[in-house]
Protein backbone atom coordinates (compact mmCIF):
# COMPACT_ATOMS: atom_id res chain seq x y z
CA UNK A 1 0.00 0.00 0.00
CA UNK A 2 0.92 3.58 -0.55
CA UNK A 3 0.54 6.59 2.22
CA UNK A 4 1.04 10.23 1.64
CA UNK A 5 3.01 11.46 4.82
CA UNK A 6 3.94 14.90 5.30
CA UNK A 7 6.89 15.87 7.41
CA UNK A 8 7.07 19.46 9.65
CA UNK A 9 9.50 21.57 11.41
CA UNK A 10 12.48 19.13 12.40
CA UNK A 11 11.38 15.97 11.08
CA UNK A 12 11.92 17.17 7.47
CA UNK A 13 14.97 15.60 7.36
CA UNK A 14 13.93 12.63 7.71
CA UNK A 15 12.43 13.02 4.15
CA UNK A 16 12.79 10.57 1.32
CA UNK A 17 15.88 11.71 -0.92
CA UNK A 18 14.23 12.74 -4.22
CA UNK A 19 11.00 13.80 -3.14
CA UNK A 20 9.26 17.04 -2.78
CA UNK A 21 9.23 19.01 0.54
CA UNK A 22 5.62 18.92 0.40
CA UNK A 23 4.51 15.01 0.40
CA UNK A 24 6.02 11.54 -0.07
CA UNK A 25 4.45 8.80 -0.95
CA UNK A 26 5.96 5.76 0.95
CA UNK A 27 5.00 2.32 0.59
CA UNK A 28 4.17 0.11 3.13
CA UNK A 29 3.07 -3.41 3.64
CA UNK A 30 -1.02 -3.72 3.79
CA UNK A 31 -1.56 -4.13 7.71
CA UNK A 32 1.00 -1.35 8.43
CA UNK A 33 0.85 0.77 11.61
CA UNK A 34 1.74 4.27 12.17
CA UNK A 35 5.26 3.18 14.28
CA UNK A 36 5.75 1.16 10.91
CA UNK A 37 5.58 4.20 9.49
CA UNK A 38 7.78 5.98 11.58
CA UNK A 39 10.21 3.32 11.53
CA UNK A 40 10.45 3.30 7.98
CA UNK A 41 11.01 7.15 7.78
CA UNK A 42 13.98 6.35 10.19
CA UNK A 43 12.65 8.87 12.93
CA UNK A 44 13.01 8.11 16.50
CA UNK A 45 9.81 7.00 18.15
CA UNK A 46 10.05 9.40 20.36
CA UNK A 47 10.70 12.49 17.99
CA UNK A 48 6.80 11.62 16.04
CA UNK A 49 4.93 13.94 19.05
CA UNK A 50 1.65 13.92 17.05
CA UNK A 51 0.42 12.26 13.75
CA UNK A 52 -2.96 13.33 12.60
CA UNK A 53 -4.66 11.86 9.59
CA UNK A 54 -7.99 13.89 8.57
CA UNK A 55 -8.81 14.96 11.78
CA UNK A 56 -8.04 12.18 14.14
CA UNK A 57 -4.57 12.10 16.08
CA UNK A 58 -3.37 8.75 15.88
CA UNK A 59 -1.66 6.31 18.39
CA UNK A 60 1.31 4.29 17.25
CA UNK A 61 -0.56 1.00 16.79
CA UNK A 62 -3.27 2.54 14.06
CA UNK A 63 -3.47 0.77 11.12
CA UNK A 64 -2.88 2.54 8.39
CA UNK A 65 -4.98 2.14 4.57
CA UNK A 66 -3.64 2.91 1.29
CA UNK A 67 -4.00 6.30 -0.09
CA UNK A 68 -4.16 7.48 3.22
CA UNK A 69 -2.23 11.20 4.17
CA UNK A 70 -0.35 11.30 7.62
CA UNK A 71 1.13 13.92 8.95
CA UNK A 72 4.03 13.90 11.55
CA UNK A 73 4.83 16.58 13.91
CA UNK A 74 7.60 16.88 16.81
CA UNK A 75 6.84 17.26 20.02
CA UNK A 76 5.28 20.54 21.15
CA UNK A 77 6.88 22.29 24.35
CA UNK A 78 6.63 25.31 25.66
CA UNK A 79 4.21 27.68 28.04
CA UNK A 80 4.51 30.32 30.71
Amino acid sequence: MIVQVKLFASLRKYHPAGESHDSAAIELPTGATVADLVARLGIPPTHAGMVISGDEKLAPQAPLVDGQEVILLPPIAGGA
